[in-house]
């Protein structure tokens, strides 16, 4: 650390000053300008100090040669305030100040001085007396105090005279508690009554006393509680009359003496104190039934009500214990009919139930806002994703465009260009996936399958695919070893893109070491899937967030891996509508192992090809057969690049396509020309593409209508198959696809 922050550092504020200019030179303090003159801010702008001594006090102290710390009281917006000023010189004209606000500590000395005299005076008025008894004179001597509680006028009278004075059936009581203070036997602490012989009064009277061996005399005191007995005789009888009530009250009620004593009790108030009954109450203060802390505050509320006569009403306050509960707390001073405070009332309302709903709505909106955000970051990322294989394809399309394209570059654009095309399929692909998967519109279409061929299918894929990352990662499948135990009846294509989910994750997460899947173990009714990479792996606090949808971990602009973060949360839900479970172990910088169980559904299952099946291929070889001399295509599409594509497309498989952007010009087309097949948009002008499928398939039930549109959403299948179709695909059309479609339904190859 330099010298500067250093200095900046310091918890006392300094100030270099020049003292003939009267100028701040340097400070640490932040509200301070270096430049101003220093009694602007550090002291009255319009008395500034120097006025108070007809000189700046930093230059009388400094050439007094001063050393001991300088008191100055300055006056701001009304407001005193007390400084120590410490002066040292630096050079001729530089001194070196620094000034500490001495202003709570000034003032704590002030009030400690005013509460000492406060206390004095309390001592001398209050309603206490003082009396010695001389065994050797039988005589016992009083103060002026003792002689007024007493009803008497001398200093000094007989000691049986004195004994005279308590009621008769206290007289002995207090001889024998007198003999055993003498002997030793126990302190002397007694209650008792006594009638005055001035005014007649019977008063209660609370004395204490010692014995003194050396003088054979004791010493004692008394004080006149007449009050304070008359008031809890009161304070009883109210608390009858009120048990009863407050008895069956829903709410927490008690009462307290002005020792901070419960003397009333309910049912609420046992259950918030943790105890069984009232007799476990009454009598105590909170000490005795709560821990230190929690009495301790209890005690400081319950002395501003008694002492000072604040109101406490509805605060909230946790109860200690488990499980959690909270009250709402009120306590209100109890006065006698004089208005002398002689307790308190409290009242608890039990707001358990609105506090957890409370927390409740509370993290919910967290989790609403915390949802908003993820959904943020993920659009922004969706955005991203969606742009940059965007960028590659409108990119290397204009340069195809232009005319300085080397044909030799042209097969490597075009590789670029479908590369990003099936990237941006794939996250249109997963953003359908997850929107129906959230309206729980995934559909889940159960076949009869091999898993073990669906691995080895998936590996020689990923052999091919990952050829360049494969140098540096051993990539290895294993099989259920079981033939039986490896024919499962679920979503082929969905247990497909799980696994497929899960590798891809793999491989991006994994730069060298291995990465193993395929079959965990297998019985009659479930089949484990897994997939294990070396990869970085996930943090323990994190693991709990990667199959929530929205969220990825280390998103962000500065993730470190592309994607759209979908993946996992599509596999889950995937899982979960094929009624199985996904569960995950990973260590952070050690890999990651993904296990998958799902139901084999074989129990009374037997494998046959389905009539529809059956004669949908038999309608196809009819179909092959009577068109087999016409090659000819007719398409249905009203966007001019997608037409120019099948067009392209069309060529190369060998057969002229006829497009018709009206259905109903198409529909008359066919009336009089012969068709091997029809590629159907949905969104038409005029005429809907399901509406011309219904009237195509009424006349011509054995063309083959191909539906082919952008809609991919839940129902937009099923819409198209209502309508007659034999076949849907979902932009954007491949290549292969309709190569497929054109060998099944024209040349009957499957």
């Amino acid at each position: 650390m330099n010298k500067e922050n250093l200095l900046k550092a310091l918890p006392v504020k300094y100030y270099v000053i020049d003292i003939d200019k009267q100028e701040i030179v340097q400070t640490n303090d932040s509200e301070e300008i270096v430049g101003e003159k220093c009694y602007k801010r550090l002291f009255n702008k319009e008395a500034p100090c120097f006025n108070e001594i007809d000189n700046c006090f930093c230059q009388h102290h400094t050439k007094q040669n001063g050393t001991a710390p300088i008191f100055i009281e300055r006056i701001q917006e009304n407001k005193k305030e007390f400084f120590r000023a410490e002066v040292k010189k630096l050079d001729e004209n530089l001194i070196l100040a620094t000034y500490t606000n001495v202003t709570e500590e000034y003032l704590a000395r002030k009030e400690l001085k005013i509460n000492t005299r406060r206390l004095e005076r309390a001592e001398k008025i209050a309603l206490f007396g003082y009396w010695e008894i001389d065994f050797e004179k039988k005589t016992m001597i009083t103060t002026q105090g003792a002689q007024d509680i007493y009803g008497i006028t001398q200093t000094e009278m007989p000691l049986k005279e004195a004994q005279s004075i308590p009621l008769i059936q206290y007289r002995k009581l207090l001889d024998e508690e007198l003999e055993e203070l003498v002997a030793g036997e126990k302190k002397y602490d007694i209650v008792f009554e006594i009638k005055r012989p001035n005014d007649g009064e019977i008063r209660s009277i609370h004395s204490i006393a010692e014995y003194r061996e050396d003088k054979n005399m004791v010493f004692g005191v008394i004080r006149d509680i007449t009050e304070k007995v008359e008031a809890e005789k009161e304070l009883n009888q109210t608390n009858t009359l009120l048990q009863t009530l407050i008895d069956n009250l829903p709410d927490a009620i008690y009462m307290k003496d002005v020792n901070y004593r419960k003397i009333v009790a309910n049912k609420g108030d046992v259950r918030n104190c943790g105890l069984q009954s009232v007799d476990e109450i009454i009598g105590k203060t909170d000490f005795d039934m709560f821990p230190k802390e929690t009495a301790e505050k209890y005690m400081e509320d319950d002395r501003r009500v008694i002492e000072n006569g604040e109101t406490i009403l509805n605060r909230e306050e946790e109860l200690p214990g488990d499980p959690k509960r909270w009250i709402l707390t009120s306590k209100i001073p109890l006065r006698n009919n004089g208005g002398k405070i002689i307790g308190l009332v409290g009242i608890g309302h039990d707001i358990t139930r609105n506090k957890k709903i409370t927390q409740e709505l509370k993290a919910a909106k967290e989790k609403a806002e915390e949802s908003d955000r993820l959904k943020s970051l993920f659009l922004a990322n969706m955005s991203h994703e969606i742009r940059t294989p965007l960028n590659a394809i409108l990119g290397f399309t204009n340069i195809i465009c232009s005319e300085d394209v080397d044909k030799k570059d042209l097969a490597y654009y075009a590789r670029i260009i479908e590369n990003s095309g099936h990237r941006l399929t794939t996250v249109i692909n997963d953003i359908i996936d997850i929107s129906l998967i959230q309206s729980n519109q995934l559909k889940i279409q159960l076949s009869h399958f091999n898993i073990d061929e669906l691995i080895q299918e998936m590996h020689v894929y990923y052999k091919n695919e990952k050829s360049a990352k494969l140098a540096k990662i051993d990539l290895q499948a294993e099989y259920c070893q079981n033939d039986a135990l490896s024919r499962i009846k679920s979503d082929k294509n969905r247990v497909y893109q799980v696994l497929r989910n899960l590798l891809d994750n793999a491989f991006k997460f994994t730069d060298e070491g291995s990465i193993r899947f395929g079959c965990y173990t297998a019985d009659s009714k479930e089949i484990v899937l897994f997939v294990e990479d070396s990869g970085v792996g996930i943090e323990e606090d994190k693991i709990q967030y990667i199959f929530e949808t929205f969220r990825q971990v280390g998103g962000g602009i500065s993730r470190k891996f592309e994607g759209s973060g979908l993946g996992l949360a599509i596999t889950s839900g995937i899982i979960d509508r094929l009624d199985g479970k996904i569960r995950v172990k990973s260590e952070a910088g050690r890999g990651s192992a993904f296990f998958v169980s799902i139901p084999r559904n074989m129990e009374n299952e037997e494998i046959t090809s389905s009539p529809e099946q059956n004669d949908k291929e038999q309608n196809f070889s009819e179909e092959t057969m009577t068109k087999s001399a016409a090659r000819r295509i007719v398409s249905f599409e009203d966007d001019p690049a997608s037409i120019e594509y099948l067009n392209s497309v069309i060529g190369r498989l060998g057969y002229d396509l006829v497009n018709f952007v009206k259905a109903k010009e198409g529909i008359e087309f066919l009336r009089e020309n012969r068709a091997d097949m029809v590629l159907m948009d949905v969104q038409l002008p005029e005429m809907n593409g399901y509406e011309a499928t219904r009237i195509i398939k009424e006349d011509y039930p054995n063309l083959p209508v191909i539906i082919q549109t952008a809609y991919a959403m839940k129902g937009d299948k099923e819409k198209a198959f209502e309508a007659g179709c034999d076949d849907y695909l979902s932009k954007p059309v491949l290549l292969k696809d309709l190569k497929e479609r054109v060998n099944r339904f024209i040349n009957g190859k499957n």
